[in-house]
């Protein structure tokens, strides 16, 4: 989800360009528990990453 807003993602985090703010990173701490069964809908709940972003709390 939201290709066009990740700037890196590797085992460790994913960074997101959130427009005028700075890059956002979110740490995957557990890579393993994002599945769909884990994270299905909150992605599909948010219509734009920082809408994502502000549900992760991040």
């Amino acid at each position: 989800m939201f290709p066009d807003q990740v700037v890196a993602a590797n085992w460790d985090s994913i960074v997101f360009d959130v427009g005028d703010d700075p890059l956002r990173r979110v740490p995957m701490l557990e890579p393993t528990r994002g599945t769909v069964e884990h994270v299905g809908a909150l992605l599909d709940s948010s219509a734009t990453v920082v809408e994502l972003l502000e549900k992760l709390g991040a």
